[in-house]
């Protein structure tokens, strides 16, 4: 079977990534950022921006590098510039690097995010729409992107970019399924961002996963970007009534800010056509995803 190494594998997405590609047959060879991390057993520790792939791609010899590891915190990109750019413009780099002079065989599949794309002036938003990134997380995501369409041009490194929307699904305790089900556990009156109406396009994570295998088998390995979505703009106001009946909490009081937080974007919708021609049509619905959401985040708490 073939060899994946997966970067990040600790993570909410390369966790994922790790259990379907072992569940499938694939030799998986994880990578994690520190010894905490290391869960798993055959995982490797090493920090990408600091330490040498190349033994470890020596010793493997993979088929596929689909590397998860990065941020994915826009408030914190904006804090923290300097440990944004580091995990992931230079790790990425050092990554591609590592592969061209230790494993050029090895596909490299970097996971983007839609934050490239900043506030879209319409949507669907297509990939070849105009990149207007209004959060150091999504410049440097755009510069990953660049790396990847360099090393393919001037170097032969075989390379694909995913551009993932909202992802979502048990295990995630980040981003805006995480914030709602911690404050209305907690309060009978809620403070959220924004004013209800912004929306996004989620994608549950068991579709992330079968749209990235997509990618995988189906890409040009040129550079070349791929939307994941759903295809559907949901706004925050609809996910919260759908969450808090989920959570046993329907009459928990909502209220909206009225402002988003800097380098936060407004409206997302994505264009997955070019997802849909490798055949992949996403199989959870948002109602679904959300019901098995909250059922797991109560379970943690009585943990």
């Amino acid at each position: 079977m073939p060899t994946v190494v997966i970067t990040g594998a600790a993570g909410f997405i390369g966790t994922a990534m790790l259990s379907t590609f072992r569940a499938q047959g694939w030799n998986v060879v994880p990578v994690v950022r520190s010894a905490e991390q290391r869960t798993d057993p055959a995982a490797h520790v090493l920090q990408l921006d600091q330490d040498d792939l190349g033994p470890l791609l020596q010793e493997h010899a993979p088929d596929l590098c689909v590397h998860c590891a990065g941020t994915s915190s826009v408030p914190a990109s904006v804090e923290h510039p300097a440990v944004d750019y580091r995990d992931n413009v230079g790790a990425t780099q050092r990554v591609l690097e590592a592969i061209r002079t230790h494993a050029p065989q090895c596909k490299f599949l970097l996971l983007s995010s839609a934050a490239v794309y900043g506030n879209p002036q319409s949507l669907p938003v297509r990939e070849d729409a105009p990149l207007f990134p209004i959060s150091p997380y999504g410049e440097h995501k755009l510069q990953c992107e660049q790396l990847c369409k360099d090393y393919a041009d001037r170097h032969g490194v075989l390379t694909a970019v995913a551009r993932i929307f909202s992802g979502y699904g048990t295990g995630l305790r980040s981003r805006v399924f995480w914030d709602i089900c911690t404050k209305a556990m907690a309060s009978d009156s809620i403070a959220l961002f924004g004013t209800g109406k912004e929306t996004r396009d989620f994608l549950h994570i068991a579709d992330v996963v079968a749209a990235l295998q997509c990618i995988a088998l189906h890409a040009q390995w040129n550079g070349d970007v791929y939307n994941l979505g759903s295809g559907e703009e949901t706004t925050i106001e609809h996910l919260v009534s759908l969450l808090l009946p989920a959570l046993g909490a329907p009459h928990v009081a909502v209220h909206w800010s009225g402002a988003l937080p800097v380098g936060v974007p407004s409206r997302w919708c994505a264009d997955i056509s070019k997802l849909r021609s490798f055949g992949f049509a996403p199989a959870v619905a948002l109602g679904n995803g959300v019901v098995e959401y909250a059922a797991w985040y109560k379970n943690q708490r009585m943990q």
